[in-house]
């Protein structure tokens, strides 16, 4: 065994003796030797053991660790939990990878630093004579997210990468300090979905890079992806996901609507694609009084969705009965986020005046960077500053890239504001003091509203905060219409 591992391996393994031994045989010839292999086996009775064991005798790097449950996500915990890497990387043990992925993607995120970083991949089938048939996959088709390093909190179109967890590698110190784990519900159904959504929210560098590595296998007909009888399973994934983002809400309420979004990506294009006839009708009753309630509650934004899918929602929440599933492509997942919607810009431009209020600006911008609503630009003007404000608001666009900062010599707060709206390119103007701030949901609220009113104007109440008293005055919104 390695004593200090660059790279931890983790292979969950349940009855794939026609696979695990060409699985093993690819991580065990990486060309980054630093590696340990650690095997998740749930209680295989095929002959699966007996291969890893031989592996084992010969190769001192792979351990072995046995699951008292029949659970993809447990096996992944256990795995995650006897790592000693500074690298996770995840092989599904029907699948293979190239002799130099490990070395490659290490050198990167260790040379940048990141959370994680993933690559582009195959899919393949494996032909009677030995070969196989591979197709490519890229992650995304917008060149411009490859090679850099993002935070994909603040590009949410990331998230419409095709979804896999084992494309790449994570640092496990990332992963541990936000307590990242796999649901661990029985089975091998979707526990991937709930760890790879908080990948993206938690991250502040992760790393795309266009050029494929990992082959995913498409020929096992025991995968967890033909499968047509677990009605429950993605309504319990996402059930976990949200109970998640709820017990950190001052973080991460603004990714409600983003996980209810995936939420119905995953019961229409997954679920009810594959759902026995028998059980259909009664998941399309579940999943139609569950969408009522939450576009009754405000929790679902229109701008996720592609028209068909908000064509498809209306339909299976309003008429459920009638509903026709002519539409779903079996097995193939939805574009996470309509392309329209990336390119329309922001929703919101936040103005912010700066002058001489190096005190308060960094409370200013967080309030502004926390907002539930994430698709928004900050425009900062300086107007002239004579003390560290500046540099402040340098720092936050270099950590944020929906900051930006523009400097004048010192003309007024009018001058400034009128500045920002110069440089604008949001569908709503905010203006914020720098020595103000903006609740949570502020911007997503007013630019809902705003929308559902068809206002010009929008006029909110607030709060004034002196020496950590607050005085509320009119918190009910008021709308100027057309």
């Amino acid at each position: 065994m390695t004593d200090s591992p660059l790279v931890s391996i983790v292979l969950p393994s349940l009855n794939v003796v026609n696979y695990i031994g060409e699985c093993l045989e690819s991580v065990v010839s990486q060309s980054l030797k630093e590696i340990e292999i650690i095997c998740v086996d749930a209680g295989s009775t095929d002959g699966t053991l007996e291969i890893i064991n031989a592996y084992m005798a010969k190769d001192s790097r792979i351990r072995l660790i046995t699951s008292d449950r029949k659970s993809y996500g447990l096996q992944m915990n256990l795995g995650l939990d006897a790592a000693h890497g500074k690298y996770l990387a995840i092989v599904e043990t029907d699948d293979m990878i190239p002799e130099n992925m490990l070395k490659d993607l290490y050198e990167i995120a260790q040379k940048k630093k990141l959370d994680f970083v993933k690559a582009d991949f195959y899919r393949f089938v494996s032909l009677k004579d030995g070969s196989l048939d591979k197709t490519y996959i890229p992650l995304t088709k917008n060149k411009a997210l490859y090679n850099v390093i993002v935070e994909p909190a603040n590009r949410w179109e990331t998230f419409k990468f095709v979804m896999n967890t084992w494309s790449g590698i994570y640092s496990i110190d990332f992963l541990r300090r936000w307590n990242i784990r796999h649901n661990e519900t029985a089975g091998a159904s979707y526990q991937d979905n709930g760890f790879w959504f908080q990948t993206f929210m938690r991250a502040k560098r992760a790393y795309f890079i266009d050029k494929p590595y990992y082959l995913n296998r498409r020929d096992n007909p025991n995968s967890s992806v033909f499968s047509t009888s677990k009605l429950w399973c993605m309504r319990d994934e996402y059930d976990n996901l949200r109970s998640i983002i709820d017990s950190d809400s001052e973080n991460c309420a603004r990714f409600i609507p983003l996980c209810n979004y995936f939420r119905f990506c995953g019961y229409y294009y997954n679920t009810l694609a594959r759902v026995s006839h028998e059980l259909r009708k009664e998941f399309l009753t579940y999943f139609s009084e569950e969408y009522r309630r939450l576009l009754n509650k405000g929790e679902i934004e229109r701008e996720l969705f592609a028209a068909k899918e908000w064509d498809a929602l209306q339909n299976i929440v309003w008429d459920p009965d009638n509903f026709s599933l002519q539409n779903i492509k079996n097995g193939q997942f939805a574009r996470p986020i309509a392309e329209e919607c990336v390119e329309k810009g922001p929703i919101a431009s936040i103005i912010v005046p700066v002058y001489n209020t190096e005190k308060y600006v960094a409370d200013c911008l967080d309030s502004l960077l926390r907002q539930s609503e994430s698709n928004i630009e900050i425009i900062c003007i300086n107007d002239g500053s004579k003390d560290g404000s500046l540099k402040i608001l340098e720092d936050y666009a270099k950590r944020d890239s929906r900051v930006k900062v523009y400097s004048q010599v010192n003309s007024g707060p009018s001058a400034a504001r009128n500045h920002g709206l110069r440089r604008a390119n949001g569908k709503y103007i905010f203006f914020v003091d720098s020595d103000d701030g903006l609740a949570l949901n502020a911007v997503r609220t007013i630019c809902n509203l705003a929308e559902c009113k068809k206002s010009d104007v929008v006029i909110y109440g607030f709060d004034i905060i002196t020496r950590g008293k607050c005085a509320v005055f009119n918190t009910v919104y008021a709308f100027s219409d057309r």
